[in-house]
């Protein structure tokens, strides 16, 4: 099955010899083609469900599932896992989240805030976005995550606030000298274990591009190993080891000041870019 066109070595465009993907097939059709194929490949070489991987140590089982995610074309395994992972949390449970460009569909955002367990978001700060000092237009792209992360700490705050609870959800930045950040990935500690049982490995970045417009890939694992819980949580530590906690004055520092117009032009490129 070929879903894609190929360019050649001259920059010419080889159209799939699949007449169901043919450049003069209309677009919608296309991608309703394409889901149907790609659906139905997933399905043939793993069944109904998710496929998975067991490795047995003894007792102890690990389970890795591989996820898909081309939201293009409406295969959505990565964020039905991630869904169904965030709905399912119970309130003994912390989940840490890391992700360099902030920037929640809808809908995860909604998960995290209704969920009952407790969260730790971790971003670049501003000066370790790759983007930091860059000249022209692209220079402003670390003041738009900017205003996405303070726009997210204002309804975590309003939220805790309404219901008169403790800081559930906690937002930190990851600041290191001369060091960016583009840390991804999503730990799972439950029911109050101090380490990790699950976690997500991969490309997603768990922004609205990635859920939306990218081809993503990624794998959860599924572990009672301890030894393996524990590099987990090395994992997961080693990347907040340089982080610190997002207040209030956090958006007074220099590095966080937006201009009016990069906001503004930042409510468009949020939802189609970024």
């Amino acid at each position: 099955m070929e879903v894609s066109h190929r360019m050649d070595h001259k920059g010419a465009l080889q159209p799939s010899s699949d007449t169901r993907f043919a450049k003069e097939v209309p677009y919608e059709q296309y991608v309703q083609n394409a889901h149907y194929s790609i659906s139905e490949l997933l399905v043939r070489n793993h069944g109904s469900g998710i496929p998975q991987t067991t490795v047995c140590k003894g007792k102890s089982k690990t389970h890795v599932y591989p996820l898909v995610q081309m939201g293009i074309f409406g295969v959505k395994q990565d964020q039905d896992t991630i869904m169904n992972l965030l709905a399912s949390a119970r309130s003994e449970s912390r989940i840490q989240i890391a992700a360099g460009y902030l920037n929640f569909p809808q809908y995860i955002e909604d998960a995290i805030l209704n969920s009952k367990a407790s969260f730790s978001v971790l971003t670049a700060a501003p000066t370790a976005n790759g983007f930091f000092g860059s000249k022209g237009i692209s220079g402003h792209i670390p003041g738009l995550y900017s205003a996405i992360e303070h726009g997210f700490f204002n309804r975590v705050s309003n939220l805790a606030e309404a219901t008169s609870s403790h800081a559930r959800i906690r937002l930190f930045e990851y600041c290191r000298s001369k060091w960016t950040f583009h840390g991804k990935g999503l730990w799972y500690y439950k029911d109050g274990e101090e380490s990790p049982s699950l976690t997500l490995i991969g490309s997603p970045n768990f922004g609205r591009r990635s859920q939306y417009r990218d081809l993503e890939a990624q794998v959860a694992i599924v572990t009672d190993d301890e030894t393996l819980k524990a590099k987990f949580r090395e994992e997961n530590d080693l990347l907040t080891k340089y982080s610190t906690e997002v207040d209030r004055t956090t958006f007074n520092k220099p590095e966080h000041t937006v201009p009016r117009w990069v906001q503004f032009v930042g409510r468009y490129f949020a939802k189609s870019f970024l």
